[in-house]
């Protein structure tokens, strides 16, 4: 059985992590111990991201290119929900974890969005994915704030922003390992992404209130 977990020790490292945030890359190393806890003589690194970033990172990956990559076009929403229920609201092999979710939002159109799918109109998908976010933010562990899963437990030593090269060196360094690219998304689909939230302020303001707890407390610059 393969165990994952976005909390690992690697030797006389702690490294606390989230969903979007180098999880699959972590969970590829040679790790000690899978869910330690706090102890002094461990170093505590937290690995984060820009909250925009993230948010970004998410909706490319669960809203457009896994349900896409698996052929969610030529099914129906019956189908989605059907597969959900099978699999016991983990997620579809279709579609995965989002698109259940989605489903269950009344201002939610499964139509319009393969429409939008098809014609690759990522713009008018992000509009969608922010618009619902406030309602689904808590609803899974890859939308969850960031800060969530160090709060009360966890005094971190560290941070790193997954982001910038000059802070994966220095994980690199302290890990004595290198770290496996995975789900990465087209980066000219995120560049998009971004300037659309840099020149919307009221799509980058939901973001920012969903999100403050994040902004407030990590090292973003």
């Amino acid at each position: 059985m393969l165990i994952r977990s976005r909390i690992v020790r690697i030797k006389d490292k702690i490294i606390i992590t989230n969903f979007k945030c180098m999880f699959s890359s972590l969970n590829e190393l040679n790790i000690c111990e899978f869910n330690p806890s706090d102890s002094e003589k461990y170093e505590k690194i937290m690995l984060f991201r820009d909250p925009y970033i993230r948010t970004i990172s998410c909706f490319l990956h669960w809203m457009i290119r896994f349900p896409k990559e698996n052929g969610i076009l030529k099914i129906s929403q019956k189908q989605v929900l059907y597969d959900n229920v099978v699999k016991k609201n983990g997620g579809s092999e279709w579609c995965g974890w989002l698109i259940p979710l989605l489903l269950k939002e009344s201002d939610f159109d499964f139509n319009n969005y393969k429409v939008l799918l098809e014609e690759n109109n990522l713009i008018e998908l992000f509009k969608i994915y922010i618009k619902l976010l406030p309602k689904i933010k808590d609803k899974n562990d890859h939308m969850h704030s960031q800060v969530k899963i160090i709060k009360n437990k966890f005094n971190i030593d560290i941070f790193i922003n997954i982001d910038k090269k000059d802070d994966i060196m220095i994980l690199k360094e302290k890990i004595k390992q290198d770290l496996p690219i995975s789900n990465k998304s087209s980066d000219k689909d995120k560049q998009l992404c971004e300037n659309f939230i840099n020149n919307n302020i009221n799509y980058k303001n939901i973001i920012y209130d969903i999100y403050k707890d994040d902004f407030e407390f990590l090292p973003i610059e």
